[in-house]
């Protein structure tokens, strides 16, 4: 289709990409994998191979233009799942939160009365978050996210990581030894444990929002997903772990 073009269409890149505006890579059959693909490489791009004169075998490739709008596409299929009750009631309890990467859910939690501890300094503020093990929930495909962020909205309603998040990647220093966000165990029970202890003292100030959100880094190449106790569990609630100094 290609070789069939008028001459002018590869004159410039510009009227190039009047005919070819992009191309869709999907796969062709269902399969319990995820392939990445390299788009930034510099070797990335269509490579066209065509003979000339019947003889002369030449090639040449469009390489991508590495300003061009790059994106995964996802759809879920959440019937018959355990999430699927919670998506479609807002009567049930928050005793479960859901988390998962590409397209898939994310989690929020709310601390409704932070700023009533105006007056203090947050010395330690950490969210305890166990790893749900009820017998209905399974992880029998894919793996426990491997590590947490909370996000919060910025001013203009973007979802961007928390200041202890931010203010370690900026540094280049180890978010295990500063943040957490892994899965670790305390008293044998699976549990992600998040150093939020910057951003908290931005909410009882009342600079940021009170709601944070679950995710993941990277959630366009990611498949994994954790259910993970929420704040009304019976068990193993989630908790805000805080030490502070009163002023």
């Amino acid at each position: 289709e290609i070789m069939g073009l008028d001459t002018s269409f590869f004159s410039t890149n510009d009227a190039f990409l009047t005919y070819l505006r992009g191309l869709l890579v999907r796969p062709t059959s269902e399969a319990k994998a995820m392939l990445g693909i390299g788009l930034l490489d510099s070797y990335a791009g269509v490579m066209l191979y065509y003979t000339r004169d019947d003889t002369l075998n030449q090639q040449f490739q469009f390489y991508l233009d590495l300003g061009s709008v790059r994106y995964s596409e996802f759809q879920h299929d959440v019937a018959g799942t355990p999430v699927e009750q919670y998506l479609q009631s807002e009567l049930i309890s928050d005793s479960l939160v859901f988390i998962q990467g590409m397209a898939g859910v994310m989690g929020k939690v709310e601390i409704p009365h932070v700023q009533n501890l105006r007056g203090i300094v947050v010395n330690k503020a950490e969210l305890y978050v166990p790893v749900a093990s009820e017998s209905n929930v399974a992880y029998p495909s894919f793996p426990l996210i491997e590590r947490i962020v909370l996000f919060y909205r910025d001013e203009d309603g973007e979802l961007v990581p928390i200041d202890d998040v931010q203010g370690i990647l900026a540094r280049r220093l180890d978010l295990d030894a500063t943040y957490g966000g892994t899965e670790t165990y305390e008293d044998f029970i699976p549990a992600y444990t998040m150093n939020i202890s910057s951003h908290f003292q931005k909410m009882v100030e009342g600079t940021v929002p009170k709601e944070l959100f679950f995710s993941i880094v990277d959630k366009d190449r990611l498949a994994d997903r954790s259910i993970v106790h929420g704040a009304t569990h019976s068990r193993l609630p989630m908790k805000l772990k805080l030490a502070y100094t009163q002023l």
